[in-house]
């Protein structure tokens, strides 16, 4: 396809109302992980330990999602048609436990009650960003996918950056508004997912069973994309939770760690939009365009902590963002073409819980390690991305028939 051509589909992909809706209703069903941080921390920050405590209900909530990602998106997927409804169900529930959560947090409830209300929560939300994600191939035609995905990695790093300062506001009204913030987005992507589930419905199933490597969803091919959303999600996670100490290392403050996030958010935005123009040019298939990319994500985080002046440290995280963004959208649309029919909402869910998953190892190497060794880490899972990326392309080339 030809420049203009490329032009003309980006902009029946943006005049899409269906896609609009759908980034919508997507954004809103990523929000409550993004909000859960602070959310939290916020709500026990009378209590003599908060940062303890807050720690506590946050690791409630995101084991609970690793622990029910994957069957509440395999619950889905037997409901066919229905999925949608089912969805939308379990994402009201949750946000009615997360209203119960505050409700009890103002009311000085014990952390046991506390922490299993955060489980629950997190457990009946596990797997709406996956069952809104398979949901996006009915919302814009197979030509388009690409370009939707672009277009909603540039969504993603607006939705990672105003998250917490939406939670951050909603704060100065009460320690349990954050956590009711967070009820909101759920509810209202449970609303937006039901009134529409006619319009984003079960999409039509056609891919196989299986590829190179094994049948079913647990492939090797699959593995090495769960194993890129991973490492993609520790580097984020890294370099988001280092920004304070990497200011400080320069003799800034929370200042100059907000302007590394927002370096990140912006440059990431901005490839977002423009591997969304650029993808059906590009040659290569999705390992060999994902392959380079984690490289420089993992590189460019390490130089970052070793920058002496500001120049360096935002010119990698520049890097780093205009890396990440193609890379979102290039590990969700291989994956698409892997998942087996009736199992791609337990797919898309297993993909964001890895990625979670690595944004919280992320943080919790930074705690328990030095800033700058902490920030190296990222390099060993890139690494084993990089080999299993390496290892299906091979699988798939001697799968291949030979003339």
């Amino acid at each position: 396809m030809g420049s203009e051509g490329s032009d003309t589909a980006l902009l029946s992909l943006l005049r899409r109302s269906s896609f609009w809706l759908w980034s919508l209703t997507a954004q809103l069903a990523r929000s409550p992980v993004l909000m859960a941080a602070l959310a939290f921390t916020g709500l026990t920050a009378s209590t003599v330990d908060s940062a303890k405590t807050g720690g506590v209900l946050v690791s409630s909530f995101m084991l609970s999602q690793v622990v029910f990602a994957g069957p509440v998106g395999r619950l889905l997927d037997r409901g066919g048609g229905a999925g949608a409804g089912a969805a939308a169900a379990f994402a009201a529930v949750g946000a009615a436990m997360l209203v119960v959560l505050g409700l009890a947090g103002a009311a000085g409830a014990g952390l046991p009650l506390l922490a299993v209300l955060c489980a629950l929560s997190g457990a009946l939300l596990a797997g709406l960003p996956g069952a809104v994600r398979h949901r996006l191939s009915s919302a814009v035609p197979s030509g388009l996918l690409e370009r939707a995905l672009s277009i909603d990695a540039t969504m993603v790093e607006m939705t990672v950056a105003a998250a917490p300062l939406v939670v951050a506001a909603a704060l100065l009204l009460g320690p349990s508004a954050g956590v009711h913030a967070m009820a909101v987005a759920a509810a209202a992507s449970a609303v937006l997912l039901f009134l529409n589930r006619a319009d984003i419905g079960n999409p039509q199933e056609s891919t196989p069973a299986g590829g190179p490597g094994g049948t079913g969803l647990w492939t090797l091919p699959t593995i090495a994309w769960f194993t890129v959303s991973f490492a993609f999600g520790q580097a984020l996670g890294t370099i988001e939770t280092a920004a304070l100490a990497l200011a400080q290392q320069l003799r800034a403050g929370p200042l100059g760690a907000g302007g590394i996030i927002a370096t990140l958010a912006v440059s990431g935005a901005a490839a977002g939009l423009a591997y969304a123009g650029l993808a059906r040019r590009l040659k290569g298939g999705s390992a060999a365009r994902a392959a380079p990319l984690l490289v420089v994500v993992a590189v460019m985080i390490v130089v970052a902590s070793l920058a002496t002046d500001w120049i360096v440290l935002l010119g990698a995280v520049v890097l780093v963002g205009v890396a990440t963004a193609p890379l979102n959208a290039i590990r969700s649309f291989a994956l698409e073409s892997l998942l087996p029919a009736g199992r791609r909402q337990e797919g898309f869910s297993w993909l964001y819980t890895f990625n979670g998953l690595g944004f919280a190892v992320g943080g919790v190497l930074l705690a328990a390690f030095p800033v700058r060794v902490a920030l190296a880490l990222p390099m060993l899972s890139a690494l084993a991305a990089l080999v299993l990326l390496l290892a299906q392309r091979g699988a798939s080339r001697a799968a291949a028939p030979h003339p």
